[in-house]
């Protein structure tokens, strides 16, 4: 999102719209159809810099990390705030900033939310806490094998 400032009024601009994620450069492997940005921000100069505050949210539709199933998820920033130099400076680009801010507002491992029997509400799989059969096999056959460790002896030390 650029934003002239070659004829900036002096009581500061209001802008309020929609924009397509598909300008923010959003890594195409992380996202189901992601939606529209929609923005309300406030631009003023503020003596040797151009001040840029508001709020802007984009729905996705992300993995599931349990069941990889595409899943609803919106990313909310209503704290947003960006400054530029306003020396020479004839466009003001938000593009980065708000890429920035919504990367960092997504999860690490979305997940759909369980129901009450602990289900994926997609898939139908149960994910019952202390139920990891895999998980449990693994850590036997490890004790199972530090088990049949013996130490050797060494005919060196007196």
């Amino acid at each position: 999102m650029k934003i002239d400032v070659r004829q900036f009024p002096e009581s500061g601009l209001d802008l309020k719209g929609e924009a397509s994620a598909a300008d923010y450069d959003l890594p195409p492997d992380m996202f189901f159809e992601p939606g529209p940005v929609r923005y309300a921000f406030r631009v003023e100069r503020a003596g040797p810099e151009f001040l840029v505050t508001g709020r802007f949210s984009i729905e996705f539709r992300l993995a599931c990390s349990r069941c990889l199933e595409p899943i609803p998820w919106g990313v909310r920033i209503d704290r947003f705030a960006a400054s530029f130099e306003a020396a020479g400076i004839e466009m003001i680009n938000l593009t980065e900033r708000i890429r920035e801010d919504t990367l960092l507002a997504l999860p690490m491992a979305p997940a759909c939310v369980l129901d009450t029997e602990e289900r994926c509400p997609i898939t139908g799989v149960s994910y019952r806490r202390g139920s990891d059969a895999f998980a449990d096999w693994h850590r036997t056959e490890a004790w199972e094998a530090l088990d049949q460790f013996k130490p050797q002896s060494n005919p060196k030390k007196k």
